[in-house]
């Protein structure tokens, strides 16, 4: 069923000068699903490699969210927490003490694993 347009450019609106959109926050979150699914990957094919930081303000920024589709990024994001659970289930007990650094820090696959699961729980949107 589409969004009706009262509900749709709710989506589209800061609830505050410095928060993001409902629709920017979102699709952040989908992105931060691929990443994390991305570097458990990594730290899972090579010994030690160097993890990516992600920059939020810059995928804001450039990224166009406020222009997607609602309907596509919640089916993207279902399909990148699918993605995430399934690379989770892969790791042994023992991989989970294989490394990756990340800012000259080595962080092992269970500390980027446990992150990865904060990050995906979903926040709420603070709109007073």
């Amino acid at each position: 069923m589409p969004l009706a347009n009262s509900h749709q450019g709710r989506l589209h609106q800061r609830p505050r000068p410095n928060l993001g959109t409902p629709l920017e926050y979102t699709t952040h979150r989908r992105d931060v699903l691929r990443l994390f699914r991305r570097l458990i990957g990594m730290i899972l094919r090579q010994d030690e490699p160097t993890l990516t930081v992600m920059s939020h303000e810059a995928k804001v920024a450039n990224g166009g969210y406020n222009r997607l589709d609602p309907l596509l990024v919640a089916a993207q994001i279902e399909v990148a927490a699918h993605g995430l659970a399934e690379t989770l289930r892969r790791p042994t007990a023992s991989e989970y003490s294989r490394r990756g650094i990340r800012e000259q820090e080595e962080r092992s696959l269970l500390e980027i694993a446990q992150r990865a699961l904060h990050e995906s729980q979903p926040a709420l949107l603070n709109t007073a």
